[in-house]
């Protein structure tokens, strides 16, 4: 069908400046050549595109098999979420991830493609997008980390048996899941001014009544410290 038309096309023009027909001869070779123009890059895109989907696929396939070799599909068990891996192929954190280097790949051709048509605005559009959708992987990725290792802090300090051990391990994995919510959100560019204000009070409120319950409560054991403190010194 291609070959088709583009023997058709010319051949048609010349039968039409053979009648002297100037008014359609005119805007149908320049569209003629226009579409000869970009053929070249029209077959360059969806080249680079076909060896996007090959390449996407082999590294999707090796990033799937290398994170299912090291137990990454254990990951819900990791955050505390879970016990065991998903029964669902598709629902495992191992081909999930293999499915975003695959689509990553793709997005990063496509980019490549659309500026080489010339069509620089949506290659831009897809820049943003890809830009947005890191910052948004990024600030899962945090999240993660900070409910990992809100985890382990748990555990470590349950395994001290000490008297407060079970309210130094909730006090510890709520301020690192805090922190980590924070840093994610942060990560992500959601209203990062409204999330600093906010982490700034609640430890400014945390400090405060810190204070005041050492201030009230314990203040004949500060008056006698300072006065021991001040003896000292003299």
């Amino acid at each position: 069908i291609v070959s088709y038309v583009f023997i058709l096309f010319p051949v048609l023009i010349s039968a039409l400046d053979a009648l002297n027909l100037n008014a359609v001869v005119g805007p149908a070779t320049q569209m003629l050549n226009t579409i000869f123009t970009a053929v070249p890059y029209i077959i360059a895109s969806l080249l680079m595109l076909a060896i996007a989907v090959i390449v996407g696929r082999f590294a999707s396939t090796l990033v799937g098999n290398l994170l299912q070799s090291i137990g990454f599909d254990n990951l819900m068990s990791w955050l505390g979420v879970g016990h065991e891996a998903p029964k669902d192929e598709k629902a495992r954190p191992s081909n999930i991830v293999s499915k975003l280097v695959l689509a990553a790949v793709i997005l990063f051709a496509s980019v490549e493609a659309f500026n080489m048509l010339g069509l620089a605005s949506i290659g831009h559009l897809l820049e943003q997008f890809i830009m947005f959708a890191g910052e948004i992987l990024l600030g899962i990725v945090v999240l993660a980390i900070g409910l990992i290792l809100s985890n382990l802090a748990a555990k470590a300090i349950r395994t001290t048996a000490s008297t407060h051990a079970e309210l130094l391990a909730t006090a510890a994995r709520v301020a690192i899941l805090v922190l980590a919510t924070a840093m994610g959100l942060e990560e992500m560019g959601i209203a990062s001014e409204i999330i600093d204000l906010a982490f700034g009070i609640l430890f400014g409120a945390v400090a405060i009544a810190i204070a005041l319950a050492f201030g009230l409560g314990c203040k004949d054991i500060a008056s006698r410290e300072m006065d021991k403190w001040l003896k000292s010194i003299q």
